[in-house]
């Protein structure tokens, strides 16, 4: 793994089945590796990792994993390594024209990105909601949720926001115990230290200074039930009303 030149590295990707996280290849095309998207009218399902050496195939690995937690270390999964050099030259001709016939170049920014970002993200909202009855049962079945989904869910809300326990320098909230604390305890003019920590959470306006709708139905909810409620309001609101509040939430809602 070591010896992986990104630069040299190239991968073909879909988005046909709307569950390629964006910030997956976001990553990718960070760190130089040439990412083209699949464009032709057949289902794309393909799992192939050719190893090049001085330009030519060396070795392939073709199974039934996805490039995923789920078929890499969850899964019960199968996989051949190969190094007939008849194979590798076939193989390494079907790339060629996967690569250069059947895809095109995907560059973050680009319409073709953003149209792969609203497309992941309209399947990941679906399958979150399709789990909600169980990710919100309380019974112990609930922890049978398949992991595919939590990582959709959790993919949804980055850093700082993500782990709701470190400060980072940003005002983060430290735990929703503080959270409630805070809520319980800000005076009307809001002037106290946790006054940023509320914003950050959108639940207190800056201009009004004054509780949000959030703020104030989040006093009479158990903990459990306003994270839940949290992640609603944050996917269901417009990024003008969340830029009002806080732009950093804008931010949050609209990445991978």
């Amino acid at each position: 793994i070591s010896d992986i030149i990104p630069e040299s590295t190239r991968m073909v990707v879909t988005d046909q089945m709307g569950i390629t996280q964006p910030s997956a290849i976001r990553a990718a095309l960070d760190n130089n590796v040439l990412v083209n998207l699949y464009s032709h009218q057949r289902t794309y399902h393909p799992k192939v990792f050719l190893a090049y050496n001085s330009g030519e195939p060396t070795a392939a690995v073709i199974g039934s994993a996805n490039l995923s937690y789920s078929g890499l270390v969850k899964g019960e999964e199968a996989a051949l390594l190969i190094r007939e050099r008849v194979v590798l030259d076939s193989l390494g001709e079907w790339f060629e024209d996967l690569f250069e016939i059947h895809s095109k170049p995907l560059h973050a920014g680009s319409a073709e990105f953003s149209a792969f970002e609203t497309s992941w993200k309209n399947n990941a909202l679906r399958r979150i909601r399709d789990h909600a009855p169980v990710l919100t049962n309380r019974q112990p079945a609930s922890l049978a949720v398949d992991v595919d989904s939590l990582e959709d869910l959790f993919a949804k809300i980055q850093l700082p926001l993500a782990t709701l326990g470190f400060d980072q320098a940003g005002n983060n909230i430290r735990n929703l115990q503080w959270l409630y604390h805070a809520l319980e305890n800000e005076n009307p003019k809001f002037k106290t230290k946790g006054t940023n920590e509320l914003k950050l959470l959108g639940l207190l306006d800056p201009s009004l200074r004054e509780l949000t709708p959030l703020g104030r139905s989040a006093k009479n909810l158990q903990i459990a039930a306003f994270a839940r409620e949290w992640v609603r309001w944050l996917f269901n609101s417009s990024e003008v009303s969340l830029s009002h509040i806080n732009p950093r939430l804008v931010k949050i809602s609209c990445s991978t």
